[in-house]
């Protein structure tokens, strides 16, 4: 009884919708498809395809990596790389899983008969065996490009005829009985998988120092994304991750470009890659899209309720998190224009890495933040 008042306190409808909209007062049930509309409205059923269509997109990973990804990079030049071999040590092997730094050489050499050298190159070898190789990073790289590619390819295919892509006022008007039609419906799901998939592999993946907020972001993308398509608040949605999709291809291939050492390459693609992010997360973002989800949509629904606040708060903490990140951005821009190279201002959580990567991405939505 005490948790069906909890459920039916949260999905009280006074939260959820405003009180008149065109003379009118809608609900839950106003959401329902009726039969032979040509009208159809989210259902909170659909969301179950992300899960499984985000278990799909892991396979379709692990396939790629291996048939083509990784056979194009050792064919690019990049070498498989090895792991050394460490000898094993009980108290070393305490003492690392700690992760306390700085660690006492010196002591930890008089309990021991290694020299104080022989003990920096066991604890130095033991974090390369646990960081991943630049096979492993380049394969990263490879899928995420892949797929932001094709994904922001099929977004602009899918937006370029809908009204509210030109004119966000539209977002709004005749809401919540906006059609969802099939080409948005199966680019929100893919979507929604891909950030399903990247919380399946996130532990899996080449682990740097953000770990943290990258998972909030995909967490607050989720979020963002499932409740949005509740309320059928999916056209602001698409554009949100349009949006924070322009720069993420940009940013994966400027990685695998650096791996390969291709500097110029990488310089060009850097170079764009910046402006594409500046302006995507920090002018589009703000100026249209959160504009209109605290300002336009006050000019339809008359007053704001629980769900304006509920939405926009985790709107507002993607940009937050766009500005972290654009704070590495800038860090190795200057670390570019004074040494020459382009470098990452993060690193691995267990060992230091000179690569550019310095997003994810990228909820709101991440939206993309989505």
């Amino acid at each position: 009884m005490f948790i069906w008042s909890i459920y039916n306190a949260i999905w009280d409808e006074r939260w959820w919708f405003p009180a008149n909209i065109s003379g009118h007062k809608y609900g839950w049930t106003d959401l329902r498809n009726k039969p032979g509309s040509d009208i159809y409205v989210p259902q909170i059923w659909d969301i179950q395809w992300a899960l499984v269509l985000g278990l799909a997109l892991v396979l379709v990973r692990i396939v790629l990596e291996k048939i083509f990804i990784a056979p194009l990079a050792l064919w690019l030049g990049i070498s498989k790389g090895r792991k050394p071999n460490v000898a094993p040590n009980k108290l070393f092997e305490e003492i690392y899983k700690q992760k306390k730094r700085p660690i006492d050489f010196k002591s930890l050499s008089k309990q021991t008969d290694l020299s104080t050298r022989q003990v920096e190159v066991w604890f130095r070898d033991r974090k390369k065996q646990d960081s991943h190789t630049t096979l492993q990073k380049f394969c990263d790289s490879g899928w995420h490009f892949i797929f932001y590619l094709v994904s922001f390819s099929y977004g602009m295919y899918v937006m370029q005829d809908k009204p509210w892509f030109q004119r966000t006022i539209d977002c709004w008007e005749g809401w919540p009985l906006q059609n969802v039609t099939n080409d948005v419906y199966w680019y929100y799901m893919i979507e929604l998988a891909f950030y399903w998939s990247l919380i399946y592999t996130l532990l899996w993946d080449p682990k740097r120092s953000d770990f943290y907020q990258m998972f909030v972001h995909h967490v607050a993308t989720i979020v963002l994304m499932n409740f949005s398509w509740l309320v059928n608040f999916v056209r602001i949605g698409t554009l949100v991750l349009i949006v924070h999709d322009v720069a993420d291809p940009l940013l994966e291939l400027t990685k695998m470009v650096n791996y390969l050492k291709w500097k110029r390459t990488t310089d060009i693609v850097f170079v764009v890659f910046v402006i594409a992010w500046i302006t995507s997360r920090h002018f589009v973002f703000p100026y249209v899209i959160l504009y209109s989800t605290t300002f336009e949509i006050l000019t339809v629904f008359g007053q704001p309720t629980f769900f304006n606040y509920f939405f926009n708060f985790f709107l507002y903490l993607l940009l937050a998190l766009g500005f972290m990140w654009t704070y590495h951005l800038i860090k190795a821009v200057i670390k570019k224009l004074s040494q020459g190279e382009v470098t990452d201002t993060r690193s691995d959580s267990e060992s230091s890495d000179a690569q550019v990567d310095n997003h994810r991405n990228g909820v709101a939505a991440n939206g993309k933040g989505h």
